[in-house]
């Protein structure tokens, strides 16, 4: 009896510390992955190769601005189904329209600068 529980427990401890170096050799080889892939980054900037997108997604790893708009936009969306504000949204939504057109652009791909689109000029009106 006291052999069965000993033989037991000492499966399950085994299979503790076996899903235990799993779990570590995983966290090591992504540790790895990582940084093969931005010294293959470097390599590609020091190479002068290195795609416009890759270079403004490291400048803006620690900028909030593509999350302040997601968030704008995300209150936007649930203001205008909160009937209170509907007047509001839709009249705010009408003032940025009189806005001059090259203030409206200038909005415009500050939004798509912050999101990484290059493709601002295929948005027309």
């Amino acid at each position: 009896m006291i052999g069965l529980i000993v033989n037991g427990l000492s499966k399950a401890v085994g299979g503790y510390f076996e899903h235990s170096a799993k779990k570590a050799k995983a966290k090591s080889d992504l540790k790895i992955a990582e940084i093969d892939a931005k010294t293959a980054v470097q390599k590609k900037v020091a190479e002068g190769k290195v795609e416009w997108e890759t270079a403004m997604a490291k400048a803006s790893e620690d900028s909030w601005k593509d999350e302040a708009w997601t968030l704008t936009f995300i209150a936007i969306i649930i203001f205008s189904f909160i009937p209170y504000f509907q007047p509001y949204v839709a009249r705010g939504i009408e003032f940025l329209g009189t806005f001059p057109e090259w203030l409206q652009w200038s909005i415009m791909a500050s939004i798509a600068a912050s999101f990484g689109l290059k493709s601002i000029g295929k948005f027309t009106k």
